[in-house]
């Protein structure tokens, strides 16, 4: 089959391999895999015996970058929704709630954090978020007090001092002065 072009013949394991490697770039669509993957198999087909070695672990390496992203999609994904649609603001909001928006299990959700947002738990997480959000509301809209920003973050106000002060060194009420 390949004997015209001057390369060994294949044993069905590397065929069976080339094949599971296009289905997993068909799947992802990324067509940086594709070129990688494209280039690096057409050099291993030189290689002979050991070209079924490389490209087991070739596809391991494919398929591992390919979860790598999905993950990081995934985890994206919620992010962009909580943001959004402004979940955080909801004083109420559980980690459970968050587990039944996306239909992930609690450790799923605790993988991603970890993973995809600096280590966090989900109440870091969320009050990150909140506090990101509080800091632009304080400096950008000058007219609501503070009790109204914590109150449009999900938070009480002195939580949102104690929170402000750890994350910026300063009450949301000095940092409020210096903007002047």
């Amino acid at each position: 089959m390949l004997r015209g072009f001057g390369l060994k013949p294949v044993s069905d394991a590397l065929i069976w391999s080339l094949y599971q490697m296009s289905a997993y770039v068909f799947f992802c669509n990324y067509s940086f895999l594709y070129i990688f993957a494209t280039v690096k198999l057409a050099s291993l087909l030189v290689l002979g015996k050991r070209c079924k070695h490389h490209c087991s672990r070739l596809l391991a390496a494919l398929h591992h970058e390919t979860v790598n992203l999905m993950d990081k999609e995934e985890f994206e994904k919620i992010d962009k929704v909580i943001r959004r649609e402004r979940l955080y603001a909801n004083v109420d909001l559980m980690r459970e709630n968050v587990m039944a928006r996306f239909n992930i299990s609690r450790h799923r959700l605790n993988y991603l954090l970890t993973r995809y947002a600096d280590g966090m738990s989900f109440p870091q997480y969320i009050n990150a978020i909140r506090i990101e959000e509080a800091y632009d509301l304080i400096t950008y809209h000058p007219e609501m007090s503070i009790a109204e920003v914590a109150s449009e973050v999900g938070l009480t106000p002195p939580n949102l001092r104690g929170l402000f002060k750890r994350r910026y060194g300063m009450t949301p009420s000095k940092y409020r002065t210096h903007l002047g």
